[in-house]
């Protein structure tokens, strides 16, 4: 369906991944998932004794999460790229190559090229590529990092958000056709000639070049006069003109709601307030981002670490930064628990900053009353 534009709707608009970009909100969606997941911080670590962990810039995957994916491609860009993939398509892959039986490079498959369904006796999942020449190889899953959405039919197959709300896309996309041809015609018009005698076609036509003379060009704006014995009326706009820019606005919640993406980051800000606008950034941290991430997460841990390894190292995305508005509400929340004796130093700082522990930071404590 990809190759015919994609699937066809009731508005007669075919959407696919390159006919659902054309709607900004859609591109704005994806960008607002997509970004993140290439900007946020990703590190390793290593477990150590009592829960503690640090950072392990040693090992051979820190360098494919930091700085280059592969020769060609920033880790950056790789990450965003899986996203967009997924989002568009269902489903987005990247192939692990190793050298020695150690990460060396991260490519980008063709979401387009990979097939993937469980096997029918053990339900495995197995992925084959198809090539340019046509032929098929079968991929090692050991080595595939597979990334989809949490809908899917079969249970390893995707479902895009812009398959599933194709009909609210065909319909933001015939709306913004609309406008740009009623612009491109100059919008609607201010009123309508009208007289009382009866005029061949010749001189409707020559009406027709007097009156585009003087309204067209540098002439737009300029008084209007009028050949004999016509009149002009005033048109009065009506409650459909009206209710358009509603219907429009009407079309990017039903995109943001297909993506899980409040309104305000599509800059819809018709109901945004400085009030709401930090719990719905909150909101979109905790019910969209985190998902992400921990796809992302799951993925990484399992390709990149041996059996061996995911005993004592792990992969975890940083979404500190997305928080920082709400620094004081968690620092006065931290604060409490551990003047109530609920968490030690310690747990906060793991918890709520990603910190590591200090000595002495794991008796539970009062630090009002206790003293030093």
């Amino acid at each position: 369906m990809d190759l015919l534009g994609g699937m066809p709707t009731k508005s007669g608009q075919a959407i696919g991944p390159e006919t659902a970009l054309k709607c900004t909100a859609v591109s704005c969606a994806i960008r607002a998932i997509s970004e993140p997941m290439g900007s946020l911080p990703v590190h390793i670590y290593r477990r150590g004794q009592n829960g503690a962990r640090e950072r392990d810039t040693s090992h051979p995957a820190h360098r494919l999460l930091h700085q280059q994916a592969n020769p060609w491609t920033s880790a950056a860009e790789f990450r965003t790229q899986l996203a967009v993939d997924s989002l568009l398509h269902g489903n987005g892959y990247g192939f692990l190559v190793r050298a020695g039986g150690r990460p060396r490079e991260l490519v980008r498959l063709d979401p387009r090229s990979v097939s993937a369904r469980l096997d029918d006796l053990t339900g495995e999942p197995v992925y084959e590529q198809t090539g340019r020449d046509g032929g098929t190889r079968v991929l090692d899953r050991n080595n595939v990092i597979h990334i989809r959405p949490s809908l899917s039919h079969d249970g390893i197959n995707g479902l895009a958000p812009i398959q599933l709300a194709r009909e609210a896309i065909g319909v933001a996309l015939i709306l913004e056709s609309h406008a740009a041809g009623l612009f491109a015609r100059g919008a609607r018009p201010g009123g309508v000639l009208s007289t009382e005698k009866s005029l061949n076609e010749s001189a409707v036509n020559n009406v027709r070049k007097i009156i585009d003379a003087q309204t067209s060009g540098d002439n737009s704006g300029r008084t209007l006069i009028l050949p004999d014995n016509f009149k002009f009326a005033q048109m009065a706009l009506t409650s459909s003109d009206a209710q358009f820019l509603e219907l429009r606005r009407y079309a990017v919640d039903e995109i943001a709601r297909a993506f899980r993406v409040p309104p305000h980051l599509l800059y819809e800000m018709g109901r945004a307030t400085w009030g709401n606008a930090e719990e719905l950034g909150s909101a979109f941290v905790s019910f969209t981002l985190l998902f992400w991430c921990e796809v992302f997460q799951g993925q990484f841990n399992r390709v990149l670490f041996t059996e061996r390894e995911r005993e004592t190292h792990f992969v975890e995305y940083m979404v500190d930064d997305l928080l920082r508005a709400d620094f004081t509400t968690r620092a006065e929340g931290v604060s409490k628990l551990v003047t109530s004796e609920i968490l030690n130093p310690n747990e906060a700082r793991a918890i709520a900053f990603n910190l590591p522990p200090y000595a002495g930071g794991d008796q539970f404590r009062n630090p009002n009353t206790s003293s030093s």
